[in-house]
């Protein structure tokens, strides 16, 4: 999915008082914390023009920017929904990263 996918999506959820430009960057924001703290160590090949995650992963984005305008908006109810489904599909595609891809080298957290 493109940036300006996610976009459209999210202006088709939450029309309204953010600039395309703040939008953006929230999905450029959560797109830098896959790679951060779920990508790192492991070999994934890029897509260009892409984000990072794929079907049906890629709402992550979409959740969570709708999470960060609810948290703006102090829209509570929202926020708590909107994360709730972002954990969700966080959680399902690092468990899917971790099945599929090999570290490149050792995790740097330790259990």
């Amino acid at each position: 999915m493109t940036r300006n996918e996610v976009l459209a999506q999210i202006r088709e959820i939450q029309p309204g008082e953010y600039s395309d430009a703040r939008l953006l960057q929230l999905v450029d924001e959560c797109d830098q914390k896959i790679y951060r703290e779920l990508l790192d160590g492991y070999l994934i090949r890029e897509s260009q023009g892409e984000l990072v995650a794929p079907p049906p992963y890629d709402k992550l984005y979409v959740w969570y920017a709708l999470s960060q305008i609810y948290l703006m908006q102090q829209d509570i109810g929202g926020y708590n929904n909107a994360m709730m489904y972002f954990n969700a599909l966080w959680d399902e595609y690092g468990r899917m990263i971790s099945r599929t891809y090999d570290r490149e080298k050792p995790s740097r957290y330790y259990i």
